[in-house]
């Protein structure tokens, strides 16, 4: 798992890892390369990559002047040089990685492999899982049933208030729930994915949209995000490989769960302050409530 930190108090804490499916190396592609010789130290150096890439969208680059060389590469995986030249080769001719006209380095896959999740939601996550360990743990000994109620007996008639008083609450809410207009998902998810220019993974993203309640308000504003981001270098750019425009658009799930409305890409006209997305909504990215 790696970690993306950032100095601002208002920027969220994400950790990005790789998921790889359990037949990972069973894939034709990596069988292939597995087999070559030097194949293996081809493979360790293609994972090195990988996660070198993770928290870039799957680009890999020095500096926003100066591109990665050979030897470069070389030297920040702990690579032969040789192993580096040959494993490139391959990787391109694989369809593993593409190199920009600019020589920024794209890893093809990332996209289907990248995991995200914010520094709020992982400390959701532990929380529950220390809480299920607890409760099983009382739940498997009867000692520690009796000695939990002995301690918590002078409590009970308080508890037994506080659960009245939920009760009572979860009864208004949910009458006030039922009499709440339905919200309409699937007409604001249409707005969106007719307007973001990479069309895959379109059921996930419906599931995205009802899970995280987005609003009216949401969409209109990432819907201009789009619109702008669609005029920037890196959503442009031709593969040099493929020739292919705007082949480094990102997944529209992977945009949406990393929050890409606020990314900060390159224009070859200044946009004004009116234009930049405010960091409104965090609440949106996958994991946090």
């Amino acid at each position: 798992m790696k970690n993306n930190n950032s100095n601002s108090n208002t920027e969220v804490k994400k950790y990005y890892w790789l998921r790889l499916h359990k037949d990972f190396f069973k894939r034709h592609d990596i069988r292939i390369v597995e087999d070559m010789d030097n194949g293996k130290d081809y493979i360790l150096f293609y994972m090195k990559l990988l996660l070198e890439s993770i928290d870039h969208e799957g680009r890999l680059r020095f500096s926003e002047t100066i591109p990665y060389n050979e030897k470069m590469l070389a030297t920040i995986t702990n690579t032969n040089v040789d192993i580096v030249k040959n494993a490139i080769n391959v990787f391109r001719q694989l369809k593993l990685m593409e190199i920009m006209d600019d020589q920024t380095i794209y890893m093809t896959q990332i996209e289907m492999m990248l995991g995200v999740e914010t520094e709020w939601a992982v400390k959701k996550r532990e929380y529950r899982e220390k809480q299920k360990m607890l409760n099983q743990d009382t739940l498997g000994n009867g000692e520690d049933i009796v000695l939990l109620e002995n301690h918590d007996a002078e409590n009970n008639e308080n508890e037994v208030e506080e659960d009245c008083e939920d009760e009572e609450e979860e009864i208004v809410e949910k009458v006030v729930k039922d009499k709440k207009p339905k919200v309409d998902y699937q007409g604001m998810f249409d707005r969106f994915w007719e307007v973001y220019p990479r069309k895959v993974g379109k059921p996930k993203c419906l599931n995205w949209f009802k899970s995280h309640k987005v609003t009216e308000e949401f969409v209109e504003e990432v819907i201009k995000a789009i619109e702008l981001q669609k005029t920037s270098i890196e959503w442009t750019k031709v593969s040099r490989d493929t020739g292919v425009k705007g082949a480094f658009i990102p997944h529209p799930l992977t945009w949406l769960n990393r929050g890409g409305w606020n990314d900060e890409l390159h224009y070859t006209k200044p946009i004004s302050d009116e234009q930049k997305l405010k960091q409104r909504w965090e609440k949106f990215i996958d994991g946090k409530e």
